[in-house]
């Protein structure tokens, strides 16, 4: 019974944990990221190494100080993919960031998807009864590094990620030492852990969820898109994706920005501010945006013609949901913004 109940546990947190990560990547990164439920077995540490790749690798220690904890690693060329995504790098360059590896502002901007992906997991522990997890620190490690990943058994959640077009495939494992493992998933249970049916159950429900969304989206009247740009020729361009977009695009010069114009911008779906606006930075306009009630629950992009890591992980922070690379793509735009807006109640 209490070995039916561990599993029941252990289901129950992969199950959040995949379902999560796999909406919240494709959110974060503003393109489509498959990922595939887990396969579950036993490891030795060796047979983390494909080929002796050195892997990403993150450490989440539980925030009650009893030392369980879980590691997330992966090859550092599926690192850098992330990272690149992140950063909108093409897949043109992407081979070559790959022989850079996971360089100073790239572990940064990988840094920024660990910190999803732990706050996905330490909810999904603390869903099942356990507490949550610390923010990780994110390292390159060797197969020789013993002291990061010490010999022995682990337990070994490997899920296979499909990246969108271009940029193939990778996978992401969560790896679980024996100690945190029985401690985690093999003690005293809440009594509300769900069964089999019971889980069965709720993934239907989630799906009549999604698919009700999706008949609420189609009933809405979109709003437009606002576009704050110093450039002439890019507010050019981004009125003329309104056909390619099925949506308006109102665009607006910096130096109408003011709190006379968020009247305005409150009616927009979606905000797009220029990185290095003339005579003033895109993230003052990005926390007036966050801060006004009036708007503070629209979506807010940043974009610029040059973004480097640094730029985009700022603004990230910041509280931007995506970065746009100028100029402006019709599908690629369109592939950032869809997770927050319903172009489909457009078509």
């Amino acid at each position: 019974m209490a070995e039916e109940r561990k599993e029941a546990e252990f289901n129950a947190f992969t199950e959040k944990f995949c379902e999560a990560f796999g909406e919240d990547l494709t959110g974060l990164i503003g393109s489509d990221i498959q990922i595939v439920e887990p396969v579950v077995t036993a490891s030795h540490r060796n047979n983390l190494f494909d080929d002796e790749v050195p892997l990403a690798f993150t450490k989440c220690v539980s925030k009650d100080g009893s030392g369980t904890h879980l590691i997330v690693i992966l090859p550092v060329t599926d690192a850098v993919v992330l990272g690149a995504l992140l950063m909108v790098i093409g897949s043109a360059h992407i081979e070559e960031r790959k022989t850079i590896g996971l360089d100073a502002e790239m572990l940064d901007a990988y840094g920024e998807i660990m910190n999803v992906a732990n706050g996905i997991l330490s909810r999904a522990l603390e869903a099942i009864g356990a507490g949550g997890l610390q923010a990780g620190t994110t390292t390159e490690i060797s197969i020789d590094d013993t002291e990061n990943l010490p010999e022995g058994v682990y337990r070994l959640l490997r899920h296979h990620i499909a990246f969108p077009d271009g940029f193939g495939s990778g996978r992401v494992d969560i790896v679980i030492p024996a100690a945190s493992d029985e401690a985690w998933f093999g003690g005293e249970t809440a009594d509300d852990i769900p069964d089999d049916e019971t889980r069965d159950e709720e993934r239907a429900q989630r799906e009549i969820a999604r698919e009700e969304r999706g008949e609420i989206a189609e009933e809405l009247e979109i709003g437009p898109i606002a576009v704050v740009d110093s450039n002439d020729d890019d507010r050019s361009d981004a009125e003329g994706m309104e056909d390619a977009l099925g949506v308006s695009v109102w665009t607006f010069e910096p130096k109408e920005f003011g709190l006379e114009l968020l009247e305005e911008i409150a009616e927009a779906c979606a905000v797009i501010v220029e990185w290095d606006l003339s005579g003033q930075s895109g993230l003052d306009v990005l926390e007036t945006l966050l801060i006004d009630e009036r708007t503070r629950n629209i979506p807010v992009f940043l974009s610029s013609s040059a973004p480097t890591e640094r730029i985009v992980v700022t603004a990230l922070r910041a509280g931007a949901r995506s970065f746009l690379m100028k100029p402006f793509d019709p599908d690629e735009v369109k592939r950032r913004l869809s997770p927050w807006v319903p172009f489909e109640a457009s078509e």
